[in-house]
């Protein structure tokens, strides 16, 4: 599933090449990543890979997750690589793209056993990394607590002072304000920027959710402040869809996940899956998982727009029948680009060894987001959005590209 979304992505880097034609030398660099760091090592007497791509800095230091699950592995990390790359070039942050893991799930193992993996990860990569280098950040599977130990370790290894080598740090430990929400904040401000302009506004626009941990949950709570008249009438998480046509209370909603880790158990009618996605409404939230709606789903929504929250939830095929329906799309390096914004400032306070308010932190995302945003969404050309997020993106990493030739 993965790498069909490198292919994705390399598909609408083929279409964007069209539109604005660029140095095949260009396009032969940016389809093969600068390096892959690929190691071992055992813990409690078990052999675990982990992996780290930098994919292209030719903007400035790769920036990207670090993933612990059973099924990581090279192939996820240099498709996501790539996906970064392009994400932060389309901001046009001084980062590159880059991603890592290893394949530990570390769900059921003792807090003293994930700290041990932590530090034995950053033990075989630390030579690869660093704040001018390769910034990494928490992903599926890690949290700030374990940014944290990373953190530690890598600079006791290092000598390095700075805190800039890791980001999603906890404020405690060198992290930034705003970036525990910063995704899901950028998601419901660009669907505010869209809807005010776009979507006729009524007594019943509405909305649907996919996903409902971080960036969904956080999603949803800012959606009530940008679309306070924007009811949430269907939700899903990994426990189920659930649905409510008078419109959920999202701020009970989001109290009631963080103490019970998910949705399960919520006053609301059950609905299957494909129901959830044929529910009439103005605006669809995908904020789970990759390659949610393919053409059959697509073929069954009935919506005026769609805001990737996940990355890559929608298939290539998929892309085509929302064309045809003229369903419009927030692309996924757009809408959720929030995180690795407020990451970018992350790592500016640390290298300056500042402190930013979160007034500031969130001033500066939007500030970011909008012109962005604009220069997207007011084009008059017939070509899709994401392949106008492509020509940005490509256009900025190829003038640097060209400078250094």
């Amino acid at each position: 599933m993965i790498q069909t979304q490198l292919e994705k992505a390399f598909t609408v880097f083929r279409r964007a090449h069209i539109v604005t034609p660029l140095l095949a030398q260009f396009e032969q660099h940016m389809r093969v990543p600068e390096k892959k760091v690929n190691v071992s090592f055992s813990h409690n007497g078990t052999m675990y890979n982990g992996f780290r791509i930098q994919y292209n800095t030719v903007l400035g230091p790769a920036k990207g997750g670090i993933r612990a699950a059973s099924y990581v592995n090279e192939d996820e990390c240099t498709s996501l690589a790539f996906w970064m790359t392009i994400k932060t070039a389309l901001f046009n942050l001084p980062l590159g793209g880059g991603k890592g893991g290893f394949n530990v799930d570390m769900s059921a193992m003792s807090e003293a056993d994930k700290e041990m993996i932590c530090r034995k990860y950053v033990r075989a990569i630390h030579r690869d990394i660093g704040p001018n280098v390769d910034i990494p950040a928490p992903d599926v599977g890690t949290t700030s607590a374990m940014m944290d130990i990373m953190n530690d370790e890598y600079k006791k290894l290092s000598g390095c002072t700075s805190n800039g080598t890791f980001t999603g740090k906890t404020v405690a430990n060198g992290g930034s304000l705003g970036r525990t929400e910063a995704t899901g904040y950028g998601v419901s401000y660009v669907t505010s920027l869209y809807a005010n302009k776009f979507i006729p506004k009524s007594d019943n626009n509405t909305y649907i959710l996919q996903g409902f941990g971080n960036v969904g949950s956080h999603t949803a709570l800012y959606m009530d402040k940008f679309l306070p008249s924007y009811k949430l009438i269907a939700v899903g998480d990994h426990t189920g869809y659930y649905y409510n046509v008078n419109g959920f209370n999202v701020a009970e909603l989001f109290e009631y996940n963080a103490a019970n880790k998910s949705l399960k158990g919520i006053s609301a009618n059950t609905i299957s899956k494909a129901d959830f996605f044929k529910i009439p409404v103005d605006i669809i939230i995908p904020a789970a998982l990759e390659c949610e709606i393919d053409e059959t789903v697509a073929e069954s929504i009935n919506c005026k727009l769609i805001v990737e929250g996940a990355n890559g939830p929608c298939t290539p095929e998929a892309d085509l029948v929302l064309q045809r329906k003229g369903i419009q799309i927030i692309p996924d390096i757009l809408a959720n680009a929030g995180g690795v914004i407020v990451s970018y400032y992350e790592w500016v306070q640390n290298m300056e060894n500042t402190m930013y308010s979160h007034e500031r932190v969130i001033t500066l995302l939007q500030d970011q987001m909008k012109p962005i945003f604009n220069a997207i969404y007011e084009d008059s050309t017939s070509i899709d959005k994401r392949t106008m997020c492509y020509v940005h993106s490509l256009g900025n990493i190829y003038r640097k590209f060209t400078n250094s030739l």
